[in-house]
């Protein structure tokens, strides 16, 4: 929910700068791809965990696919489940 007012926030800065004679909000251009997020974080109500992953000797590759959703290479397969397409046949039916 911060999200969305944060998102109200920023639109009626925009929308007052406009009128206060500072022209057209600039929006970004496709060559620059900077994506932000911006919160106000709130007598801390946000934290950040930060877990330290172990560290392992072996180096596994990992292919992401349709048929299958991840192959290791190992050859570990790791089927891929077709939520969406399994759900839509549900609703069709309902």
């Amino acid at each position: 929910m911060l999200m969305l007012a944060n998102a109200g926030l920023q639109v009626k800065v925009a929308y007052k700068n406009f009128f206060n004679g500072s022209g057209f909000p600039k929006y970004r251009s496709k060559r620059d791809n900077y994506q932000t997020y911006t919160s106000n974080n709130q007598k801390g109500s946000i934290r950040q965990e930060i877990n330290q992953l172990p560290k392992v000797e072996k180096k596994v590759g990992i292919d992401l696919g349709l048929k299958h959703f991840i192959i290791t290479s190992n050859n570990e397969k790791i089927s891929n489940h077709k939520f969406l397409r399994n759900t839509e046949k549900k609703l069709a039916k309902a």
